[in-house]
């Protein structure tokens, strides 16, 4: 890979990431200054790798029949974070709080479309990107205290999460 005939780890390092496809979003997610945790699940998220019910049924293990949040329609990692009627009220008034007018995702528009649509530009974009993660984060541990832990659908508990969170956050710098 050098143009000397050589071999440098150097070249081999960039040999190993020909042909190497990278997923859209993906340098947003990872700039984004939530932290690593958040960063990690979203980007699993975009390449719909988290353990919804679509993926457990593809694999036959048990799992539950609809979404948690309002039990209307399968569970799938696109319906969870962009097109449940619960999420969207949470987006909506996410979207209230902070000013940010254009949250709410559309009716048919994917994770990956929705994550990376650019709604603002400059300093706003980056608050943006770390409030998007954080709602996604608590919307995801909602989801679970509700599959495994037993606790019931409820927005106002998942705004209060964000914005207790939020404040935590703020504490830390990571959201202007």
């Amino acid at each position: 890979w050098e143009s000397t005939r050589q071999f440098s780890v150097r070249s081999a390092y960039r040999a190993f990431f020909v042909g190497l496809i990278e997923l859209d979003g993906a340098t947003q997610i990872w700039k984004s200054r939530a932290p690593n945790s958040c960063k990690f699940f979203v980007w699993l998220a975009a390449r719909n790798r988290c353990w919804t019910a679509d993926r457990l049924e593809r694999r036959l293990l048990p799992h539950p029949s609809a979404c948690p949040f309002c039990d209307q329609d399968g569970e799938t990692i696109n319906h969870l974070m962009t097109q449940c009627v619960f999420v969207k009220e949470v987006w909506t008034k996410v979207g209230q709080a902070v000013g940010m007018t254009g949250m709410t995702p559309s009716n048919g528009e994917d994770l990956v479309t929705w994550c990376t649509k650019p709604l603002f530009e400059g300093r706003h974009a980056k608050t943006w990107r770390v409030i998007h993660l954080l709602v996604m984060w608590e919307l995801w541990k909602h989801r679970n205290a509700i599959v495994f832990d037993g606790a019931t659908s409820s927005i106002r508990r998942v705004l209060h999460r964000v914005k207790e969170e939020g404040r935590t956050w703020k504490k830390a710098s990571l959201v202007k």
